[in-house]
């Protein structure tokens, strides 16, 4: 049997041929008209990963939460404000407009905090969402920048511009134990809450505070609780000038955080001088950023001590163990991705990279969970079956996505900056146009997975706009909208 092959002709057609063109179709093809519902995203960052319950992974993508189990590797995906019927992704009992953030607790407790400009916080039950308390602060409109569990009793948040206080809530009878001024005012701010291992035998939380033009500063809080009476003591702490918003506390009380060169510092309440326990050795000029100038390292808190990611170290992911102070090197692993964030449990480490993956990371492998991809710029489903969906997204990245499941199956970097994306009506064809007058013809396979580039065309050097397929699929209309021009290749297949 003879091979099919492609063949590709650039020509001007008449009207008259233009309008023929149509009368061919064949109206019985093989194309499905099967309707699929499903929902799966494409989120531009992810920010902040925490666990929800033992093995459930909680993503908040802005409307949206994604409970991702690590050991099924299944997913339920929650949308807040849904109108939706249950069973199908809808919020039926939280009764929010959208999340601004929220916080997990060891016994299956979720809270969430509403969007702004709305200042109300929902504590609920996982799995089932039973709403336990309902949080409104009548006194001031602001909403919530961090929430934090503190034991199992307590509420800590941060409030938003213009207020930026701190507040103390025991959450169960609703009632303000204390709200005290950060002494905060710009609104270029990156604010964040955590606290101390309980196991520790300390209520120690921190407030992290950095201004993104200028540096970043540092308070340490140190709390004192006894039923419903709450002091607070606050330490300012001098940190280096590019120190990065990325800390934790370790078991035994000391909050640790870095600076870009993934430098690591150690302080304690009462001790506003940082200490240098960490020393990079990587060379500051070869310091590699992700998609949109990502963290340069992260810091996340471990069973032992903590856990350090560092760009400028090749993607190296450490282990350290805290000993009363004295951290020690565990394990290291290079990691295949740049991470946006990260979280430790037990052993093992999770991470979100900058191409929209979710990971597992241990001392002896990196584990793909799930491939969730990121924002999209272009979408179209793959002819003529429709099973297949094609998206490009910001990073100039073709991708290719089962229609009903969101399943990654291939993908493939474009060079050069896309400008639209169509599929052909009847072969497994996708044109993509492009800035520099260049449109390329690309062949999906379904069953290898596999993309294939069978003819790149230079059609001008202006800027192409949008490119569509005739109805019959043998030739499609590519359009320059600054300069009015269309161009029309014709697509022959042929044995």
């Amino acid at each position: 049997m003879e091979e099919l092959k492609e063949n590709f002709t650039f020509k001007s057609l008449s009207e008259e041929e233009l309008y023929n063109q149509t009368d061919n179709t064949d109206e019985s093809e093989n194309v499905s008209s099967k309707c699929v519902f499903a929902r799966w995203l494409k989120p531009a960052s992810v920010n902040e990963l925490k666990f929800v319950s033992k093995d459930v992974l909680l993503i908040h993508v802005e409307k949206t939460l994604i409970f991702y189990d690590t050991n099924t590797q299944k997913e339920d995906i929650l949308i807040v404000g849904s109108k939706s019927t249950p069973g199908s992704g809808g919020d039926n009992n939280l009764y929010l407009e959208g999340i601004g953030c929220f916080d997990c607790c060891e016994i299956d407790l979720l809270a969430l905090a509403e969007h702004p400009p709305i200042s109300k916080v929902v504590i609920c039950l996982y799995p089932a969402l039973k709403v336990l308390a309902t949080l409104i602060d009548s006194s001031c409109s602001s909403p919530y920048k961090s929430i934090l569990f503190l034991r199992l009793e307590y509420l800590i948040g941060l409030r938003d511009y213009p207020a930026f206080d701190l507040i103390v809530w025991a959450w169960r009878i609703g009632e303000k134990l204390l709200v005290v001024d950060t002494g905060f005012i710009q609104p270029n701010q990156y604010l964040n809450l955590s606290a101390i291992n309980a196991a520790a035998g300390r209520n120690d939380v921190y407030l992290s505070q950095t201004e993104h033009d200028v540096g970043c500063k540092l308070q340490l809080w140190t709390l004192f609780v006894s039923c419903k009476t709450v002091y607070a003591e606050r330490t300012r702490v001098e940190v280096p000038p590019d120190a990065l918003p990325s800390g934790c506390w370790t078991p035994y009380g000391w909050y640790v955080f870095c600076d870009s060169l993934a430098n690591v510092y150690r302080v304690q309440p009462g001790a506003p001088e940082p200490e240098t326990v960490v020393a990079t050795t990587a060379d500051p000029i070869s310091a590699k950023h992700g998609n949109g100038g990502g963290p340069g390292a992260l810091v996340c808190p471990s069973k032992q001590g903590f856990v350090l990611y560092a760009v400028n170290q090749d993607n190296r992911l450490t282990c350290f163990k805290d000993t009363r102070g004295i951290f020690t090197k565990i394990w290291t692993i290079v990691v295949d991705y740049i991470l946006q964030c990260m979280t430790a449990v037990k052993n093992d480490v999770y991470g979100w990279s900058d191409e929209g993956t979710l990971l597992r990371l241990t001392q002896k492998k990196q584990q793909i969970l799930k491939v969730y991809g990121l924002k999209i710029k272009y979408f179209t489903f793959i002819k003529p079956t429709d099973e297949m969906v094609a998206t490009i997204n910001h990073a100039n990245t073709l991708q290719v996505w089962d229609a009903s499941t969101g399943e990654f199956k291939s993908k493939m970097k474009l060079n050069g900056t896309a400008t639209d994306l169509c599929s052909n009506p009847f072969y497994h064809y996708i044109a993509i146009t492009f800035k520099n007058g260049k449109m390329e013809l690309l062949r999906t396979v379904p069953k290898v997975n596999k993309i294939e580039c069978i003819a790149k065309i230079v059609l001008c050097d202006e800027d192409l706009s949008s490119i569509k397929f005739f109805s019959d699929g043998n030739i499609c209309n590519v359009t320059s909208f600054p300069t009015g021009r269309f161009y029309y290749i014709s697509v022959s297949k042929y044995k």
